[in-house]
Formats: structure tokens, C-alpha cells, sequence
């Protein structure tokens, strides 16, 4: 439990970070060579596992020196990282998401996974009175701390907060970004590899704790790493970290979701759609559009357009905008063209445009209802397809983005090129 509660503190710290922008900046697209740089260490791993050459120290006691079979655990790994893989299942981003935006989608399988693992121990006979394998309390455990000072309380109350504050700034805990380097994370790959890294660090240098009381170099390390995490939140904090109050532009609907690769991109989005004056609101995205440790923002569908406008004019990364209804998604994919005699009309969604066969000209765009239609009205018709504009250029909302379809579908079946 004292575990437990300091990397819950060291995430509530990283959320302190979150919502000031905090941000180490946009994922950067690799060669897909880059991506197997992982997968191809954990490979070598393996083969000196097996190998076992004399210049690989292998422990031959203490808890080092106990594993499963070699095949069993490979097969267990299988399983385990599939099922994570699909699950998305992140300890931290499960905490952060409570804290954040009140969801408990990835709590519920915190708490699943810890109602599985003590079943488990209880079935298999370790909480037995014997003392022997897993069992309550501090004594007898095979790499704990004896807890026998307040010094290792309070270490490990740090070190763990240490292990949340770090996972929350790098956008996910050491589990999510094992799963993330075996997808071809190269991001995930550094952070793996830095564990590893570190690993070997604190057992050779004597900063790991064990059943004999705290490494002597263990909590200076702690501290040192505290303080990094504190100064590279504070140094990668946005300026601009005040609260937008979003202008009164109507209701959120809450009808369609942007989805980002990562948390600090979803939260800068959020200030900067409520300083253009969108209703927007922070959430966890639906599991079938989850990609990892990550969030969304709601929108209202109908103002699509102008938020594409102005994310790609602010060059701000993101994913998709996805409706969240399964018939608004249908209703958008939906074209029909029906012919009139001289004049053909193309109907996108609940947009209509009409043009005349032997011209090209537009003679009519009706439908929607949105504010924007009258404005693209006077701007396109009386013109040749080829020389109208945009529509994607010009207005703001769904129907826009309809029109656009509309007016693309028109522009094939005219035959008419843009100059």
C-alpha cells in the first residue's frame, strides 16, 4: 500500500504537469527499419538466454536465479502481450485517466488485474500460515525491504512516486511501453532500453534495496531522479498555461472525437480549439478508437471543418476525427446523384449540389441548415465546377465538409478539371 499510494502521488504530480502543457513535442514518423530495432534486441536477448556464453553472468541464487521453464514463460509472454496489446491496457494511464477526466475504463482493468493476481496466489496455496511463497506483510518476502526504519518507508513511498511521475510525462508505464516497442514504437524502444539500462545500473553499483535494507547509493538516486522529472516538467511546461474559458458557441454535442497519438498533443489541442471559441471537452477515447495511453477530445460534429482548418493551420498533430454514432459515419460516406434531364444533382449526406450537364455551371446547393450554406451559396453557384471553390476552403461545419464530397463527385462526373 505504501507502494501503491507514492505512484499514485507521482501521477497525480505528472498531472499537475499534463495540465500546465506539458509536452516533450510531436511523434516524429521513422523508417519502418527503425521500428524493429526492439523487437531485434529482445531477439538477441533470447538467443544469449539459451546460449548462455561465459561472458553473460547469470545469477545462480536469490530471486535472480528463480524463473519459469524457458518455453512456459515464452508461451505466458505470447499470451500476456497480446492480450495488453489489444486491451490497452496501461497501470498509469489508468490512474491518470481518473484524475484527468474521470474515466474508469482502464481503472476497471486495474482493478481486474489485481483481483485475478490475488485469486490466483490464494488458489495456489501462497497465502499459507507457513510463511513460504507470496504471502501478507514485509517479513519473509523475497525481495523486500524488512520496513524496519522510516527511512525505508519513506524511500519507498519516493521511489515509487518516482516511478509515476516519470511514466506519466512519458506517456505511459513500463508495461504500455513494452507493448508500444514491440508495435514499433522507437520512442518506447529508448524508454525500454533505459530500463534495462537502469537495472543493471542499480544492481552493480549498489543502489537497488533488497531483504538486507536500502542500496547505500539507492536514495541519493531516487532524489536526483526526482528532481530531473520535477525540472524537465517545469522546463517543458507551456508557457501559456492559464485556462481558456471556451466563448459560448452552443452545446457540446459530444458527437465526434478527435483522436491524438499522445496525451500532451490532446491537451495543447484542447487550449487551442477553446481560445478559437469551440466547445470541447478532454475524455478517454472509446475503446475500438483507443491507440494506447492516450486521450481524445469531444467535438461537435457539425463544426468539423473549422477545426480541421485550424488544426492543420497551427500545424498541430493529430490522428482522425471520428463521428462516434455508427449512422452518422454511414450518413457521411453516403453519395447519390440523380439525373434531372439538363441538369445532374449530387447529394452528400444532406447536401445537394446541382449543375447543368452541358456547362458544368452551378446552378443550385441547398440542404443543411448549417450557418455557413447561404455564404458557399453565393460564393458557387453562377460557377463553372473547374472554377468554384472549395467548399472545404470556405466554410466551417459538417455541411461544408459534405458539400465538398458533393461537389468532388460533381466535378468527376463533369468531366471538368480545376485549372
Amino acid at each position: 500500500m505504501i507502494a501503491l499510494t507514492g505512484m499514485v502521488a507521482g501521477i497525480l504530480g505528472g498531472v499537475f504537469f499534463l495540465k500546465r502543457g506539458f509536452s516533450l513535442g510531436a511523434p516524429v514518423e521513422q523508417p519502418i527499419a527503425a521500428g524493429l530495432i526492439m523487437p531485434a534486441v529482445v531477439a538477441l536477448l533470447l538467443v544469449l538466454l539459451v546460449a548462455k556464453p561465459d561472458v553473460i553472468a547469470f545469477s545462480q541464487k536469490g530471486p535472480g536465479a528463480q524463473h519459469m521453464p524457458l518455453l512456459l514463460s515464452l508461451a505466458l509472454g505470447l499470451l500476456v502481450g497480446v492480450m495488453f496489446q489489444r486491451t490497452r491496457y496501461c497501470t498509469i494511464g489508468a490512474w491518470r485517466d481518473v484524475f484527468l477526466v474521470r474515466d474508469f475504463h482502464l481503472f476497471s482493468g486495474f482493478v481486474a488485474f489485481l483481483s485475478a493476481a490475488l485469486l490466483t496466489n490464494y488458489l495456489a496455496g501462497n497465502f499459507s500460515a507457513s510463511g513460504s511463497g507470496y504471502h501478507w506483510g514485509f517479513s519473509k518476502q523475497p525481495i523486500a525491504l524488512p520496513m524496519t526504519q522510516g527511512t525505508q518507508f519513506l524511500m519507498t513511498f519516493l521511489s515509487l512516486g518516482l516511478v509515476g511521475l516519470a511514466g506519466t510525462l512519458l506517456d505511459g508505464c513500463p508495461l504500455r511501453n513494452s507493448i508500444r516497442s514491440g508495435e514499433g514504437d522507437l520512442d518506447a524502444a529508448v524508454i525500454l532500453l533505459g530500463y534495462i539500462a537502469g537495472a543493471a545500473v542499480a544492481h552493480n553499483f549498489d543502489l537497488a534495496s533488497s531483504v538486507s535494507g536500502l542500496g547505500s547509493g539507492g536514495p541519493a538516486a531516487v532524489m536526483i531522479g526526482l528532481v530531473f522529472c520535477v525540472a524537465v516538467g517545469l522546463l517543458k511546461a507551456s508557457e501559456s498555461s492559464r485556462d481558456v474559458k471556451a466563448k459560448d458557441t452552443g452545446a457540446l454535442t459530444g458527437d465526434s472525437i478527435i483522436t491524438f497519438q499522445d496525451v500532451a498533443s490532446a491537451m495543447r489541442t484542447e487550449k487551442a480549439l477553446r481560445a478559437a471559441g469551440y466547445q470541447v471537452k478532454l475524455v478517454a477515447p472509446p475503446p475500438q478508437l483507443r491507440m494506447g495511453c492516450d486521450l481524445a477530445l469531444e467535438i461537435n460534429l457539425v463544426e468539423k471543418t473549422g477545426i480541421e482548418r485550424l488544426l492543420k493551420a497551427g500545424k498541430v498533430p493529430y490522428v482522425s476525427i471520428e463521428p462516434l454514432s455508427q449512422a452518422l459515419s454511414k450518413m457521411c460516406e453516403i453519395v447519390k446523384v440523380t439525373d434531372f434531364g439538363k441538369w445532374l444533382m449530387v447529394k452528400a449526406g444532406n447536401m445537394k449540389l446541382s449543375f447543368e450537364k452541358s456547362t458544368g455551371t452551378i446552378v443550385n446547393i441547398s440542404g443543411g441548415g448549417c450557418p455557413d450554406i447561404p455564404y458557399l451559396h453565393a460564393e458557387m453557384v453562377k460557377k463553372p465546377l473547374p472554377d468554384a471553390p472549395h467548399p472545404r476552403d470556405l466554410g466551417y461545419t459538417l455541411c461544408a465538409t459534405m458539400l465538398q464530397r458533393a461537389y468532388e463527385e460533381a466535378l468527376g462526373l463533369s468531366g471538368g478539371k480545376r485549372s
